[in-house]
């Protein structure tokens, strides 16, 4: 984890149904559309990898709206994108359970 690495936790009343941490100072591929990347982007060593996903620092993609730019999500998208995977295994909340998203703090 890096100091700039922010914490989340996907709660449903008071379980959590999913956690972890983003960098907003990096983008997320899967990784098997690495390849589709620009070449000084896919063969950086500051690529992190994991068995599925990887986290490109977005220095590395040009600033303008580009194809790597439309293939990579945000740290914020990352982390809708796990809201929308907890919510849709859920299913419709009963009323009195509230769905929400936390902050947390090292």
């Amino acid at each position: 984890m890096t100091v700039a690495e922010i914490g989340y936790q996907i709660l449903a009343g008071d379980k959590i149904y999913a956690s972890g941490h983003v960098d907003p100072g990096r983008r997320y591929c899967p990784r098997d559309t690495l390849s589709l990347l620009p070449e000084g982007a896919r063969t950086s060593p500051r690529i992190d990898t994991t068995d599925q996903d990887a986290r490109i620092p977005s220095e590395l993609l040009d600033s303008a709206v580009t194809l790597a730019e439309l293939l990579t999500r945000s740290a914020a998208e990352m982390i809708a994108e796990r809201y929308y995977e907890v919510a849709q295994k859920l299913g419709p909340a009963p009323p009195p359970i509230r769905r929400h998203l936390r902050y947390t703090s090292r």
